[in-house]
C-alpha cells in the first residue's frame, strides 16, 4: 500500500472513530430528538381531521372510429401514452369538474373541488384511476363516481362534436362532386351512412368499468405510518444536532486531541475510576496509571538521581493533585524516598488527601527560616519513604514568595538529599505563581495534568504559550478522566488467590529499587 492510500485509510478510520465516540457521547440527543419528532407526529395525526378516499374506474378505447369510418382505416392509431396523458389531463380539467359541481350540486368552488381529485394511469393497461378525498366517505365516493361519468361525458360530447363535424364534411364534398364522379359520389355517400350510423352508438371512446365503494376507513392521518415517519426523520435529525453540538463544543475529548493541541506525548491516561478515589489502593487496578507514570518518568529523566518535578494544569479541577499524591505514593512504593511538596499557596488541597498535624509548612519555611526537616510530615505509616510538605499559612504574597531566595534555599535544601522532589504546583492561567516556578533553574522537568471533557482547546491554547516563554519544558502529559480500568481490574480479579496475595502482602519494594534516574 503507498503512503497517501495508507494516510487516507488511516484518516478514514479516524473520522469513523470520531464519529462513533459523538454517537457514544450524545446518544440520547439521537433518541431524544426521535422520540420528539415521533410523539409530534403522532399528536398532529390524531389532530388531523379524518380523511377518506374513495377510487373510480374508467378505461379507454385504443382505436379512433371516426378516422376508420372517414378514412376508411387509412390513418394510423394515436400514441397509446399520448391518449393517456391527455385523458389525465382532462379527468381534472375545468369543464369536468363544473359538471361534477352542477350534477351533486357542491358548495365547493371549482379549484377547491379539483384538489380534492387524482387522476393516475395504471401500468401496462388503458385504465385510469380517478381518486376523490373528503371528510365524509359517502361523499368522497360520490364525488369520485361524478368526475368519472362527466368525463366519459365529456369525451362522449367532444366525440359526437367531431361525428357532426364528419358528417358536414363528406355533405360538403358530395356536393362539390360533379354529376360524372359516379364512383366517388358513391364511396363518399357509403361513408356518410356509416357516419350516421356512429353518431348513434358513439361512446366517446372512454366507459366507467368500476365506480368507486363507501371506504370503510380513512385515508389519512394514519398515526402509525406518520410516527415512523416521524422517528426516521428525528433519528436523522438527531445525527446532525448531535454533531452539530460536538462541534461547538470546545473541550478536548480524545488522547489524539491533546497531544496535537499541547504539541506534547501522552504519558499515562488515568480512567475515570481512578481519578474519583483520592488516594487509591496501593494494590488495585486503579492504582495501575501511577505506577505507569512512575517508571515513564524513570526512563525519561537522565540527569542523576536527585530530580525536582513539577505538576501543573491550565486551569483548576483538571486532578493536577491528585496525580501528585498518587506519583509521590507509587515512587514510595518503588522504594526511593520521594517528597512531595504543597507549591500551591493560595488553595491548598493535600489536608484532603492526608492527615496533616500542625499549620506548620513551605511557608513556615520560606518566611520564617526553619529547617525544612522541621516542617516535613510522613502521614502514611505504610510508605515511611514518603514526606509531606504542606503548604502552611497562606501568604498574601504567593508570587513573589515563591520567587524568593529564601524559596531558592528551601528548593536547595529539599535537592540536598538522594530523593524525588514532586511540586504541586497552582494551574498556569490566571495565576504568576506556576509561571514563576517553570523559570525556576531547580526544577528540572514538568508534567502537565490534563481533564478530558474539561479542558477546553482555548485553555490550552493559552497555556501552549505561556510554556513556550518559560524556562522548563514540560516532559508530557497526564490525561484524567478518560478510558476504563475494566480490563486491569479484570485481569486482577482472575488472578489466582495463591499468585496475588503474597504480591499485595510485600508493601513496598526494598529501598533503591526502580530508583527515578
Amino acid at each position: 500500500m503507498s503512503a497517501p492510500d495508507a494516510g487516507a485509510e488511516s484518516s478514514g478510520g479516524a473520522g469513523l472513530l470520531a464519529a462513533w465516540r459523538v454517537l457514544r457521547e450524545r446518544w440520547w440527543i439521537v433518541v431524544l430528538t426521535a422520540l420528539i419528532t415521533m410523539i409530534l407526529a403522532v399528536i398532529l395525526s390524531l389532530a388531523s381531521h379524518k380523511q377518506y378516499q374513495a377510487t373510480s374506474k374508467v378505461v379507454l378505447e385504443t382505436s379512433s372510429q371516426l378516422n376508420n369510418v372517414v378514412l376508411n382505416g387509412a390513418a394510423t392509431n394515436s400514441n397509446s401514452e399520448t391518449q393517456a396523458a391527455t385523458a389525465l389531463l382532462l379527468v381534472t380539467s375545468n369543464p369536468v369538474a363544473e359538471a361534477v359541481n352542477r350534477s351533486l350540486k357542491l358548495e365547493e368552488s371549482t379549484e377547491e373541488l379539483l384538489g380534492q381529485v387524482t387522476a393516475s394511469a395504471e401500468p401496462n393497461s388503458n385504465l385510469i384511476d380517478i381518486k376523490a378525498q373528503d371528510s365524509s366517505p359517502q361523499r368522497s365516493a360520490q364525488i369520485a363516481t361524478a368526475f368519472a361519468e362527466q368525463y366519459v361525458a365529456y369525451r362522449q360530447r367532444s366525440a359526437l362534436a367531431q361525428v357532426s363535424q364528419g358528417e358536414k364534411l363528406l355533405r360538403e364534398r358530395l356536393e362539390k362532386l360533379p354529376p360524372t364522379a359516379t364512383a366517388d359520389r358513391a364511396q363518399l355517400q357509403d361513408a356518410l351512412q356509416k357516419v350516421i350510423a356512429l353518431e348513434a352508438v358513439q361512446t366517446g371512446e372512454a366507459s366507467v368499468v368500476d365506480t368507486a365503494q363507501v371506504p370503510k376507513s380513512a385515508s389519512s392521518p394514519k398515526p402509525k405510518r406518520n410516527a415512523l415517519v416521524g422517528a426516521i426523520l428525528g433519528l436523522l435529525l438527531g445525527f446532525g444536532l448531535a454533531f452539530l453540538v460536538d462541534l461547538l463544543d470546545r473541550r478536548v475529548k480524545t488522547v489524539e486531541a491533546f497531544e496535537a493541541a499541547y504539541g506534547l506525548r501522552t504519558l499515562v491516561v488515568v480512567p475515570p475510576a481512578s481519578f474519583s478515589s483520592r488516594r487509591e489502593d496501593l494494590h488495585s487496578a486503579g492504582f495501575e496509571p501511577y505506577r505507569i507514570l512512575r517508571s515513564t518518568i524513570a526512563f525519561s529523566t537522565m540527569a542523576g538521581e536527585a530530580h525536582a518535578v513539577l505538576l501543573t494544569s491550565a486551569a483548576p479541577r483538571e486532578g493536577k493533585t491528585t496525580v501528585a499524591v498518587n506519583l509521590a505514593r507509587a515512587v514510595a512504593l518503588a522504594g526511593q524516598t520521594v517528597i512531595l511538596v504543597e507549591a500551591d499557596l493560595r488553595r491548598p488541597t493535600l489536608s484532603q488527601h492526608f492527615s496533616l498535624q500542625g499549620t506548620a509548612g513551605l511557608t513556615t519555611a520560606v518566611i520564617d527560616g526553619r529547617p525544612v526537616a522541621e516542617v516535613v510530615q510522613h502521614p502514611v505509616p505504610e510508605l515511611p519513604s514518603l514526606s509531606v510538605l504542606p503548604c502552611g499559612p497562606t501568604p498574601p504574597n504567593a508570587a513573589e514568595l515563591l520567587r524568593s531566595a529564601e524559596m531558592d534555599e528551601v528548593i536547595d535544601d529539599l535537592l540536598s538529599s538522594n530523593r524525588l522532589v514532586i511540586f504541586d504546583a497552582p494551574p498556569i492561567l490566571g495565576l504568576a505563581d506556576a509561571q514563576t516556578m517553570l523559570d525556576n533553574p531547580r526544577i528540572d522537568t514538568a508534567l502537565i495534568v490534563a481533564r478530558a471533557y474539561q479542558t477546553t482547546r482555548e485553555e490550552i491554547r493559552r497555556t501552549r504559550a505561556i510554556i513556550a516563554q518559560r524556562r522548563v519544558k514540560p516532559m508530557g502529559l497526564v490525561i484524567t478522566g478518560l478510558g476504563e480500568a475494566g480490563d486491569v481490574q479484570s485481569y486482577y480479579d482472575e488472578a489466582p488467590d495463591e499468585h496475588r496475595s503474597p504480591a499485595q502482602g510485600l508493601g513496598r519494594i526494598p529501598q533503591g529499587a526502580g530508583r527515578i534516574r
